[in-house]
């Protein structure tokens, strides 16, 4: 292998530890809003009992109006982030180069051990590097979905949370008017 070769093969091998390394952020990222949407739903169906038991007492005050609509979009937009969320964190082997590879963990395992090590033994420089660019561009199909995922659950996190907000101070403002 020339000197070409070898720096293709290792910018091709960068390239494809990068895309996986974006990942495991995304996966960060959606654990850490799922955990923070977790804690505030506890929050808030913590803090309805003595909601509904004020609601009750007074049906007809418009205000209990404004504020079950912000707890029910809170709810909703906590639910559709916590789909996403889901939705980004679940493996996905899909494979959008249609090609069986060696180097693809799912290929792997649908081959023998003494198919899978002539195989990895007898690649040639030139054809380990396609692999790793269809490995690059497989991983990157993947990482986009979930980029796209993991900014829609930001953005219905931030929705929610709002409308949280809105609620909890409201709520406040309310029990301690009436």
């Amino acid at each position: 292998m020339d000197d070409n070769e070898r720096y293709l093969l290792e910018i091709n091998k960068d390239n494809l530890a990068r895309t996986i390394s974006f990942a495991g952020a995304y996966d960060s990222k959606a654990n850490f809003v799922l955990t923070v949407i977790l804690a505030l739903t506890a929050y808030l169906i913590a803090e309805l009992p003595t909601y509904v038991d004020a609601h009750a007492k007074h049906p007809t005050l418009s205000w209990f109006a404004l504020l079950d609509l912000t707890v029910i979009g809170c709810l909703g937009l906590f639910l559709w982030a916590v789909i996403l969320i889901v939705m980004t964190i679940r493996p996905n082997v899909e494979q959008h180069s249609q090609k069986p590879s060696p180097l693809f963990f799912h290929s792997i395992a649908s081959m023998p051990l003494d198919d899978f090590r002539k195989k990895m033994s007898s690649l040639p420089a030139n054809e380990t590097m396609g692999l790793l660019i269809e490995q690059t561009y497989d991983n990157a199909k993947v990482i986009t979905r979930k980029q796209i995922r993991v900014h829609g659950a930001i953005n219905r996190f931030l929705g929610g949370f709002l409308c949280f907000l809105v609620f909890t101070v409201g709520r406040s403002i309310l029990l301690a008017l009436i």
